[in-house]
This record gives C-alpha cells, sequence and structure tokens, in this order.
C-alpha cells in the first residue's frame, strides 16, 4: 500500500498557474495532473503501515520536465520535515507520451507508461496502461477454426512508420494468414471531439468487431512509445503482433514476453515469427495464455498484486 503525500505547491506553467492541494483534491488544470487514485493504486491513509509514498497525482504530458522536478523535489523535503530522513521510497506515476530519460534521484521510482530502453535510467519502470479495462470484463472466447486462415487484425489510426511498414508487410497476399485492417484518419480521442453519437458508436463497434474475429492484432507503438492497444489486445485474449522499438515492457524480469507475443526488430522478422507461430503453435492456447497473462500482471488487480512484490525488493539508500 501507499501513503499519498498531503502538501501543497503552486507552480507557474507558462500563462497557467497550477495548484497542488490534494487535500482539496484542486487541480486548475487536469491536462497537468490527475488524482493518482484515478489510477486505482492501492493508497492507504496510515503512513506507518505504508510499504512506500506515491505523489497524490498522476503526471500526464503537459507537464515539463523542470516541472515534475519542483514537485518532486517539494515531495521529498515533505518526507524529510516530517519524519527526519528519506525512510520509505517515493513512487511517481506517469502518463506521458516522451521516451527519454527523467533523472536519477536517491530513492524515488518513475513508472511510466513510454519509455526508450536505451535511455532508461535505474530507477525507471514500465507502467501498464489499464484505463477502461477491468478484470471483470470477460475476454472473447478464443477463435478456434481449423478450417481457416488464421487473421490479423488492426483498427486505428496508422501514425508512426512502425505501424504503417508492418501493415504494408502483412497485407500482402499470401496462402498462411489473412488480414483485417481498418485504418481511421485520426486517433480516436480527436476524433470523438469531431464526429457525433452515432458514428462514434459506429466506430466502437467496428473496434471490438476487429478484435473479437482476429486470432492476432497489429500493436506497434502510437505517438508514445508504447501501445495502448497491446493491453487492450491481451484483455481480450487476443495475440499482439508489434515491431518492437526499444520499448520497455512491464514486468519483463517475469513474463517471457516471446512466449506471449509476436515481435521483431523489424516488419521481415515479425513476418517470419508469425508464420512460425501458426506453423507450430496451439493458437488457442496462446490466446488464452494472453489474457492469463493480462489478468496476472498487466491488469489494475495484477499490477496492484506485482507492485507490491516489487516495493519488498526496493531498499532506501541512504
Amino acid at each position: 500500500m501507499l501513503y499519498p503525500l498531503d502538501f501543497n505547491l503552486v507552480l507557474y506553467i507558462g500563462p497557467h498557474k497550477v495548484d497542488l492541494k490534494p487535500t482539496e483534491n484542486t487541480f486548475v488544470s487536469t491536462s497537468f495532473l490527475t488524482p493518482i487514485a484515478e489510477y486505482c493504486i492501492p493508497l492507504t491513509a496510515n503512513q506507518e503501515q505504508a510499504e512506500a509514498y506515491c505523489l497524490p497525482v498522476l503526471i500526464r504530458d503537459s507537464l515539463p520536465i523542470k516541472a515534475i522536478l519542483k514537485i518532486v523535489e517539494a515531495a521529498i523535503l515533505c518526507i524529510v520535515q516530517r519524519k527526519g530522513r528519506m525512510d520509505k521510497p517515493l513512487l511517481v506515476f506517469t502518463l506521458r507520451d516522451d521516451e527519454g530519460p527523467y533523472f536519477h534521484i536517491p530513492n524515488v521510482y518513475f513508472f511510466r507508461t513510454s519509455m526508450n530502453r536505451q535511455k532508461r535510467l535505474q530507477n525507471e519502470f514500465s507502467s501498464p496502461y489499464f484505463w477502461g479495462m477491468s478484470t471483470t470484463q470477460k475476454p472473447y472466447p478464443p477463435i478456434d477454426q481449423p478450417q481457416t486462415l488464421p487473421s490479423v487484425g488492426f483498427c486505428g489510426y496508422v501514425n508512426t512508420s512502425e505501424r504503417k511498414k508492418l501493415l504494408q508487410r502483412l497485407e500482402r497476399k499470401n496462402p498462411f494468414f489473412k488480414s483485417t485492417f481498418i485504418c481511421r484518419e485520426s486517433f480516436f480521442g480527436r476524433i470523438e471531439r469531431e464526429k457525433s453519437i452515432q458514428q462514434k458508436e459506429k466506430m466502437r463497434f467496428q473496434f471490438k468487431r476487429n478484435m473479437a474475429t482476429n486470432i492476432f492484432n497489429v500493436c506497434c507503438r502510437g505517438r508514445g512509445n508504447f501501445s495502448m492497444r497491446f493491453y487492450e489486445t491481451m484483455s481480450c485474449g487476443r495475440i499482439p503482433v508489434l515491431i518492437n522499438s526499444h520499448m520497455v515492457l512491464p514486468f519483463e524480469d517475469k513474463i517471457d514476453y516471446d512466449d506471449v507475443l509476436i515481435q521483431g526488430k523489424d516488419e521481415h522478422e515479425v513476418y517470419k515469427k508469425l508464420l512460425h507461430w501458426i506453423a507450430h503453435r496451439d493458437l488457442v492456447e496462446q490466446q488464452k495464455k494472453s489474457r492469463m497473462v493480462w489478468e496476472e500482471y498487466l491488469s489494475r488487480e495484477g499490477f496492484q498484486k506485482q507492485l507490491s512484490l516489487l516495493l519488498s525488493e526496493l531498499r532506501i539508500e541512504s
């Protein structure tokens, strides 16, 4: 369990004034900060029983790195003033698209949705994206159609070279699998603001149907070096297919991702691995395994359990 620090801090981000007053739960600009309770991190009001401290907010894209540093420094000062020293680790959760390193401060650990393996610092961990997903939502039944070709799906915005290259490679005609790709004109967040209710419902239905009717789903990175679709695919009991753009996936020390998903350094390696899976793997069991790994590690509930285990391994630096 984590103790959300309650301290006041005022930041000026360009023309914006950001008041950090978690005890009053007031945030002038929610584009910068979101209450950590909405992130479904296990919190406790008992500071002594907590395994670690955490910032009371989820840090979003709009906040500059310098402002993040100011918030972290204020949190450390708050702890030292109350306890006389850093007696527990401080965790910082971010939902951002940037992939460069933040900064290393002893006993401060960042949990990030987007990260680049080549730039990663030792105090940075990968965090799943699990908004709108819960283990109470049942996966789609595994697709078991031995008399038909396996299928690869995609429904979304083609905004990166990784997505474009892989989709172009996989949609070429071949005797081993078929593809069902729906390419959008923009990412869904922008489309939501521009389309009618009926149009948005139709697009949601298309996305769900595409996920339900294809064994594999293309999950290359988006604007950030991570993929929301990756977690959606596994939560639905489908198999992710992606070009790994130096991503850092959650709990890589515990999950053998090469046994759960198809990934490669480029579209040609991914294609070869896909053919090997189709020829040699039990695809029904692989679909079940995908959902099982999501439940155990990548869902809200699974992440909370794994986070508690990880906290037991963190040591305080004097």
